[in-house]
């Protein structure tokens, strides 16, 4: 059970900083490549949302072979995604408060 909860929090923990660290590199150094890099990673995670979110809910009530392939995909839980978006705010907001506060 631990493994379900821990998981999430630290993999959204890990994306958190990933995002903040490359929307920081875009407001600082205005880099063509690193906002190519930035829309990537954002449009892919919007990709998969909408993928996550309309398959299941159009296509698999009238198709009975897209039902069958979207009962293999992976489909978090609400609870799932709560714990990736916690680990996500957690770690960011810390990394930006300690940075930009000079608490250290």
């Amino acid at each position: 059970m631990i493994r379900h909860s821990i998981a999430p929090l630290i993999i959204g923990a890990a994306m958190g900083l990933m995002m903040l660290w490359m929307v920081h590199m875009q407001i600082t150094n205005g880099d063509a490549g690193s906002l190519g890099v930035l829309i990537a990673f954002v449009g892919a995670h919007v990709a998969v949302l909408a993928l996550v979110l309309v398959v299941p809910l159009l296509a698999a009530r009238r198709l009975v072979w897209v039902r069958h392939l979207t009962d293999r995909v992976h489909r978090p839980s609400l609870r799932h995604v709560a714990l990736m978006l916690g680990g996500a705010t957690m770690a960011t907001g810390t990394a930006h408060i300690v940075l930009h506060s000079g608490v250290i």
